[in-house]
């Protein structure tokens, strides 16, 4: 059995192809001339002129965020160093169990 295609009904292939011609046709925009229109570049602007429009709630929240960053920032190599004197704690008292411990502690 063979279905027949209905008046005015497409299969989805169809409907994909369709859809893609006319992307492809909004494209490309021409103007009255027949030149391709071209598009807008953005603007820039300078760092001082970028702040320009800040209020003070705007610079406390920046405050905020670069202290947020220094310390985020600061975290790992903190964690190295202090990681650093753990290890070091471990390796020179490694005779005395309860001197080694008191240095852990100390340390944590």
């Amino acid at each position: 059995m063979t279905k027949k295609k209905q008046k005015g009904s497409m299969t989805i292939r169809e409907t994909v192809k369709k859809k893609k011609t006319k992307k492809k046709k909004k494209t490309k925009k021409k103007k009255k001339d027949g030149d391709v229109e071209k598009e807008a570049k953005n603007p820039t602007v300078s760092f001082f002129k970028l702040f320009s429009y800040a209020d003070n709630y705007d610079y406390v929240l920046m405050a905020i965020g670069t202290l947020g960053a220094i310390g985020h920032g600061m975290s790992l190599p903190m964690f190295f160093f202090l990681f650093g004197k753990l290890v070091d704690s471990f390796g020179s008292n490694q005779n005395d169990p309860k001197e080694t411990a008191e240095k852990v502690g100390g340390v944590s």
